[in-house]
């Protein structure tokens, strides 16, 4: 029986018992929660991250210690990347959005004769041919396929895009440039993207306007 499955068969004993759920201050299970979080599949992923968020310990406890320093080496890595003129990230993925709210051609799609020209629809502006705003980078492991038309499956190809810097057209972006990246070096990337996933808010549908 795995540590989480202990703590589901606490909380129900002192649920019965009309007690609150036990904090965590074992170590051990923190790990195994963010085993769980990280695996974006995992059916316990979900509970995992409230129980990581609302339920560990804070001060000096070994949990607090785990909670601290959530991320994989290889995601801290990524970071460093990410954040550095190494992965380039930061030149559109900025601020507390990881997202500069601008418009951008990166190259997709302009390898076709009729391709989208994007923002250049609404400014008419020569600048804006081809460019798409820039989508945050929070829970971007949660909606794939990516880029405006959906053309890349995964993440590991999203890097791989950039890495190569993207696609030759007179009018790409001039923040895009080929990074050199090596194998781990593209992996750790994808790590730290992984790494920036959260819970999202429940959307109430009953509040959303009616179909026309």
């Amino acid at each position: 029986m795995s540590l989480y499955t202990e703590y589901l068969e606490q909380i129900e004993t002192r649920k019965e018992q009309g007690l609150h759920p036990k904090p965590i201050e074992d170590a051990e299970l923190v790990e195994e929660l963010i085993a769980q979080i990280n695996d974006l599949q995992h059916e316990h992923r979900a509970g995992s991250l409230d129980f990581l968020i609302y339920n560990t310990l804070p001060g000096t406890t070994s949990a607090a210690g785990v909670k601290a320093h959530p991320m994989s080496e290889s995601a801290k890595r990524g970071r460093e990347i990410f954040f550095t003129e190494k992965g380039n990230c930061t030149a559109c993925h900025v601020g507390a959005n990881l997202a500069d709210e601008k418009y951008h051609n990166i190259g997709v799609g302009m390898d076709k004769e009729d391709h989208d020209i994007g923002r250049h629809a609404i400014s008419k502006d020569i600048v804006d041919m081809g460019a798409f705003k820039t989508p945050t980078i929070r829970n971007v492991a949660l909606t794939a396929p990516y880029m405006h038309d959906g053309s890349v499956a995964t993440l590991e190809e999203v890097v791989e895009w950039y890495d190569k810097g993207g696609h030759p057209s007179k009018h790409l972006s001039t923040k895009i440039k080929p990074l050199n990246l090596n194998d781990t070096e593209e992996a750790d990337l994808v790590e730290f993207m992984k790494a920036c996933t959260g819970p999202t808010p429940v959307v109430e549908t009953s509040r959303l306007p009616a179909d026309a």
